[in-house]
């Protein structure tokens, strides 16, 4: 069962990489000259995609965690990566962050989920 739902995810993660990727980075392409530093912009845009991906990579533990009526644990996990985020983005744009903040706070709270959802799950 493990096994399945992580080839599921890394499928779906995939499928959201060529679509996303291709997608987002001409939207972004068109407007970048209208931001105040385009070498800022494309660096936030990459870490936002990583972020996005892994996200949604690592989201296969909380859904594992589900289907092995970890429900609980699944939402409190869910919910701290969720309160992480909005602190880490919101310290790191009170700080200068910039269009990095999101990204950055986005891909911190999908690490944290990992390493819970993981450690709890350990055991199987």
């Amino acid at each position: 069962m493990l096994g399945t739902t992580r080839k599921l995810y890394r499928y779906l993660t995939l499928v959201v990489l060529v679509v996303l990727g291709r997608l987002g980075t001409f939207n972004v392409e068109l407007r970048i000259q209208e931001t105040s530093s385009v070498l800022i912009a494309r660096l936030a845009w990459g870490v936002t995609l990583l972020s996005t991906l892994l996200e949604i990579y690592f989201n296969w533990w909380i859904n594992f965690l589900r289907g092995m009526n970890e429900v609980r644990s699944a939402a409190r996990f869910g919910l701290v990566g969720a309160v992480i985020k909005v602190v880490v983005a919101a310290a790191l744009l009170l700080l200068g962050g910039g269009l990095l903040s999101l990204p950055i706070a986005t891909l911190l709270s999908a690490l944290i989920q990992r390493h819970l959802a993981r450690r709890r799950c350990w055991p199987c």
